[in-house]
């Protein structure tokens, strides 16, 4: 290389007078209207010239400019990014890309229970551990921080005091509901609480969110049951995978991430029922989503940041009788206060893994 640039500089000097002087020229005219065009232009990322006529796309606009012919100029700008893609939830055994399962859900497997209660068991000292425990009825929480794990429930999970008085609480690695049979009430509730990998089985609805708190419902696996008017008048269980009850009193929060709601085996029922009026702040993420005679998602804003729908899968074949996505989705006209991202409707096998994505899922007012 060093050798090449020596050889073009000697030949340069070995060149006739007037062929150097016609180089030099040149050169100093390239370096003169090079700054020329810096000077004029430096302040801003456009070009000083006039344009042609067309359609102006992407990150180009007109502008005016008196220093540019005609007094018009192209300015480019910075391309506005897309959003970032959401980070996934949920973890476990069940880890995206799978779902919730029993299988990975519940009391783990070769669990020995420590204790045995004989009906229903009611908590009423602050920050208590329930570990391993197995309760053949209700558990009823009346007292703060409370820590249930790796226990099993054959009723209700339930922590409300008097009146509007709710106990925060979190739940682990728990079945909730009988092995047979169905219970009329939501297997876990109702506010203030956190459930991570529960197996709710044999509840007419999964869990509830009400009162004056906040809840989270993350890696757990719901599958509703039904019962006749005879037993629930006036028409059967209406049956929910998660709902807001707020009844009047600021529900501040709901997060419901990478579950499975499966609710295909029974009718009138909303995998998720997201409609109070003062249920507020929503992130749905990574759910799995089965059944709804009348929607799988109705989710009504109406106050407080924008909710969030994050890459939730639809069951194909599972809303009912009309296919068509109006029938399964439904914001009741919020759409401007929702941010959908990357949900679809999928096909699944027996054991809830998605076997391909059929169209995708836009909000729909």
């Amino acid at each position: 290389m060093i050798k090449k640039l020596q050889s073009q500089i000697t030949a340069f000097w070995s060149a006739s007078r007037q062929n150097k002087l016609i180089a030099l020229t040149a050169a100093a005219a390239v370096i003169v209207v090079g700054s020329v065009l810096f000077l004029v232009n430096a302040s801003s990322f456009f070009a000083a010239t006039e344009p042609d006529g067309g359609t102006l796309t992407a990150n180009a606009k007109l502008i005016s400019d008196g220093a540019a012919s005609g007094g018009k100029a192209i300015q480019f700008t910075t391309p506005t990014p897309p959003p970032p893609t959401p980070p996934p939830s949920g973890g476990g055994s069940c880890a995206l890309p799978k779902y919730p399962t029993p299988a990975c859900t519940g009391v783990p497997a070769g669990t020995s229970f420590s204790n045995t209660v004989n009906g229903t068991y009611t908590v009423t000292t602050a920050g208590q551990v329930i570990d391993g425990w197995y309760i053949k009825g209700d558990l009823h929480i009346l007292a703060n921080n409370v820590i249930v794990k790796n226990s099993q429930i054959d009723g209700t999970v339930n922590n409300q005091g008097t009146g509007e008085n709710y106990y925060s609480f979190t739940i682990s690695d728990s079945t909730v509901g009988p092995a047979t049979g169905c219970v009329g009430s939501p297997g876990v509730g109702e506010s203030k609480y956190t459930a991570t990998r529960i197996y709710v089985r044999n509840h007419d609805d999964g869990f509830r969110l009400s009162g004056q708190g906040s809840g989270t419902v993350q890696d757990s696996y719901f599958h509703a049951c039904w019962l006749p008017p005879a037993q629930a008048p006036p028409d059967g269980s209406h049956s929910d995978g998660v709902q807001a009850v707020c009844g009047g009193n600021a529900c501040p929060g709901f997060n419901i991430l990478h579950n499975t709601l499966d609710l295909k085996d029974v009718p009138a029922t909303f995998p998720l029922n997201l409609t109070d009026t003062v249920l507020s702040n929503v992130v749905v993420k990574d759910n799995l989503l089965l059944g709804g005679n009348n929607y799988i998602i109705d989710a009504w804003w109406h106050s407080g940041a924008n909710w969030i729908f994050y890459n939730n899968r639809l069951v194909q074949g599972t809303w009912g009788s009309d296919t068509r996505l109006i029938a399964a989705v439904t914001t009741e006209g919020t759409c401007s206060h929702q941010d959908w991202q990357g949900n679809t409707v999928v096909t699944i096998d027996s054991n809830y893994n998605v076997t391909s994505t059929t169209q995708s899922v836009p909000c729909i007012d």
